[in-house]
């Protein structure tokens, strides 16, 4: 892709090459302008930095395409109207989320916002720290900790029938 700024090859773990300093850029173009358009050049690709792909970018989003693939098929399309409800049963935490997810992941930020805000991490992350746990894995605690507080609260609302929508 000659001349653009942004070279991008999917499904591949090649370079990407980004403008990382547009202010650079952004005055190289007005020097352009003001000399008139027979001055100006025509290669605009610039490789101020490189970003590489992961090499399991590929191979994750296979393994994401086939695990939606086969929930869909239990939840939707399984002919087994007895699986199809079996399985409608188990995954009923997931609906609870899902039924709120923009809701539920906006309030988890303003909380965490406000935690920082208010100072409140050190006064909340205390008690879990003086476990004799590793920090690995009081931070583990304490994320699943805030994740079962969003829980809660996306659970009051699907048993009120509250549904927020966009």
């Amino acid at each position: 892709m000659e001349g653009d700024a942004v070279c991008l090859r999917l499904f591949a773990s090649t370079d990407l090459h980004v403008v990382e300093d547009l202010e650079m850029v952004g005055k190289e173009l007005d020097r352009d302008h003001e000399h008139g358009p027979d001055r100006r050049r025509t290669d605009r690709r610039h490789e101020v930095g490189e970003v590489r792909a992961h090499p399991l970018a590929g191979f994750m989003t296979g393994w994401a395409l086939l695990m939606f693939s086969v929930f869909y098929w239990l939840l939707d399309a399984t002919p087994a109207a007895a699986l199809r409800a079996a399985v409608a049963r188990g995954s009923t935490f997931f609906t609870i989320y899902g039924m709120n997810a923009l809701f539920i992941f906006a309030l988890s930020g303003l909380v965490a916002k406000m935690i920082g805000f208010f100072k409140l991490g050190p006064v909340l992350y205390a008690p879990i720290k003086a476990l004799p746990l590793e920090p690995q894995a009081t931070s583990l605690l304490y994320a699943l900790g805030f994740n079962a507080v969003m829980f809660a609260v996306a659970w009051f609302m699907w048993r009120r029938r509250w549904f927020v929508k966009v």
